[in-house]
């Protein structure tokens, strides 16, 4: 019978690696332009502030994410051993019914 489950080590490196990834993307640099008439380059500064916002909530939520991720990774190894150690005493049951 093959083994059914998750390897939690693997998957805690997987979430890890993920959250690693999602944390080391640095926010830009806004850059003022000083000498420009064009109305689009003078609301560059703000776009990018906007950008800065989204980035700092994408990083919050990933956090969030990676928790729970974490939390579920470990709640299938713990349901995995309680549901092994059902199949083992339900095993035993029927071999003494036998």
């Amino acid at each position: 019978m093959s083994k059914v489950g998750i390897n939690q080590s693997q998957w805690n490196s997987v979430v890890s690696q993920g959250a690693s990834a999602v944390s080391s993307i640095s926010p830009a640099k806004p850059k003022q332009i000083s000498k420009t008439t064009l109305s689009r380059f003078k609301k560059l500064p703000e776009v990018e502030a906007n950008i800065q916002k989204v980035l700092s909530s994408y990083k919050t939520a990933s956090q969030m994410e990676t928790s729970k991720m974490t939390s579920v990774g470990q709640k299938i190894v713990d349901e995995d051993r309680q549901a092994a150690v059902q199949l083992n005493q339900n095993t035993g049951k029927m071999r003494a019914i036998k």
